[in-house]
């Protein structure tokens, strides 16, 4: 009884809760001072576009950024690898599905002539031997299989969480590296 429960595979990952509190050791900034006229303000929270550099209505900046995001070795790699990691993720679910697989065969043959009681002269439409013709034969043949994997223990489950959480985390190395 002890063999098969240490055979299984413990409770799915669970989230962390956010942190509480600030990252800050002070309370947090809300706005700045005003310095030239304008007075800035912190939206905490709120989202910032992809292209935010846009926001600026700088043409030289724009094709600065550009170039640099067509010509980043960070950016190829990080690409790279996340492309990997969705390819690991589709393999790995590909496992939940059974494996089928079809071969064939077809050969064309002639037995010899002496299976036929004798050594006869063979033609090449067929063999003869004392004037009865071998026959040539055509042999063809099909076979098919299908194998599924029970996932009892929950290993493949595992893997197929693993896979996922590795995706995921090269999506955020990737936007990670986009920022830098």
């Amino acid at each position: 009884m002890a063999l098969p429960a240490a055979c299984t595979v413990g409770p799915g990952p669970q989230s962390l809760p956010a942190p509480e509190g600030s990252y800050t050791a002070g309370p947090r900034i809300t706005r700045t001072a005003l310095a030239t006229g304008v007075r800035q303000h912190f939206d905490y929270g709120a989202t910032v576009g992809a292209r935010w550099w846009q926001r600026f209505e700088a043409p030289p900046l724009d094709a600065t950024v550009a170039t640099a995001l067509e010509s980043s070795p960070t950016l190829e790699r990080a690409r790279a690898r996340l492309l990997e990691a969705h390819a690991r993720l589709r393999a790995a679910t590909g496992l939940r599905w059974p494996e089928i697989g079809i071969s064939g065969q077809a050969q064309r043959q002639r037995p010899a002539a002496s299976q036929f009681g004798g050594a006869g002269q063979s033609s090449a439409a067929g063999g003869t031997t004392g004037g009865a013709q071998i026959p040539i034969y055509n042999l063809f043949s099909v076979a098919g299989e299908i194998g599924y994997d029970l996932d009892l223990f929950g290993g493949e489950r595992r893997r197929i969480e693993s896979a996922a959480a590795r995706a995921a985390a090269e999506r955020q190395e990737a936007a990670a590296a986009y920022l830098a």
